[in-house]
């Protein structure tokens, strides 16, 4: 039974009939918003969600409390990046694995429950270090096979739905987020977010194709073949100078503004939510399908610049202004990340294993950084 939402479609006419635009929205912003709420709660938020520590004693018998969802973090960062670089660099010799629908079940399975081993990580016992491993590991992998699905999933539509349906996905992810956060009481919120990739596993299902080979069909799609060195230079390097910033706004944004649990810090929330969807949006109206990306980056980067200058002043107290501009900036951010990669794929038929692999994989390792 397919999943049917009612049909939306903005579309822009200018007197230059070349110049329209036209974008629908669709179940890709429901799904992939529910997987980027996931990273929000699984990663940044995990410390408050599952709520699992350990007291660590010293050579000194002193002793302080560890939180193993933070190690989980960083394994599964380090893991999820190479995944990626790895799913890039061989995405043509084992693309049937990357369009695999028995492998996408097996993704989101994998995910859901390392996701729910964080519960048992802790390092005062074998088995919790075996869970804390698995949990590190398992959401690494899982989480990067599932990406390159739905990079897959909006490669095939146009610009302007990536458009729409990222601008759309961001919100949905920082309200679910917000949501688990601020609504739903440890351990149930670990539990939920546990279940989030098994429900985007629903929507992913309905986006993947039978792949063509199995079908004994001429694909409709090749992807042109590119000098893959020249291109991981002048593409991926200053992703990773991209990631290092989006990382900083991203942990800043997850860990310190959006736990914020009083009324007037959840109204700015949801506010800036509007401000960054508008403004993402609006770009629809002002760009061009010959250099729409280009335009993208021109209009959005200011207000992203704005933002990462903000840093600083947060340190000053409760300012409402500042956390506004952080959350404006990162969600611009990261639906702009989002939109060049898909259509860069999507205007210049590269393929999207490739291209989001290599750039959400040099995204993670500057975020890492």
């Amino acid at each position: 039974m397919g999943i049917k939402l009612p049909r939306i479609i903005v579309s822009i006419d200018s007197k230059d009939d070349s110049s329209s635009t036209t974008g629908k929205f669709s179940i890709l912003s429901i799904g992939f918003g529910i997987h980027q709420a996931w990273i929000y709660a699984a990663m940044f938020g995990a410390s408050s969600i599952f709520q699992s520590g350990a007291i660590i004693s010293l050579p000194d018998n002193t002793q302080f409390q560890f939180m193993p969802a933070t190690l989980v973090f960083l394994i599964s960062i380090i893991v999820f990046g190479i995944c990626l670089l790895f799913a890039s660099f061989t995405d043509q010799k084992f693309l049937r694995f990357y369009v695999s629908k028995r492998v996408l079940v097996g993704s989101a399975i994998l995910t859901s429950l390392a996701t729910l081993a964080v519960f048992a990580a802790n390092t005062n016992s074998t088995l919790g270090w075996v869970a804390l491993m698995f949990a590190g590991f398992g959401t690494g992998v899982g989480s990067a096979s599932l990406l390159l699905y739905w990079g897959t999933a909006f490669s095939r539509h146009s610009a302007a739905t990536i458009v729409i349906n990222t601008a759309t996905a961001i919100v949905i992810a920082v309200a679910i987020y917000s949501a688990i956060l601020h609504w739903i009481p440890s351990p149930f919120s670990g539990i939920v977010t546990a279940l989030l990739p098994l429900v985007e596993l629903i929507f992913l299902w309905h986006l993947t194709p039978i792949p063509y080979s199995i079908r004994h069909e001429v694909p409709i799609f090749n992807a042109l073949a590119v000098k893959r060195w020249p291109f991981v230079v002048r593409f991926g390097i200053p992703v990773l100078f991209f990631g290092f910033a989006l990382g900083s706004l991203r942990s800043i944004s997850m860990q310190v503004v959006l736990p914020l649990s009083d009324i007037t810090s959840q109204l700015v929330v949801w506010v800036a939510a509007g401000i960054a969807m508008i403004l993402t949006l609006i770009m629809i109206f002002t760009t061009s399908k010959e250099r729409h990306w280009d335009l993208l980056f021109r209009s959005l980067i200011p207000f992203i610049v704005i933002a990462i200058l903000a840093i600083p002043f947060l340190r000053i107290g409760d300012s409402l202004l500042v956390n506004l501009l952080l959350l404006v900036g990162f969600m611009c951010f990261e639906a702009l990340m989002w939109i060049f990669f898909g259509e860069l794929s999507q205007g210049f038929r590269l393929s999207p294993i490739f291209v989001f692999g290599l750039g959400r994989g040099m995204l993670a390792l500057g975020s890492l950084l």
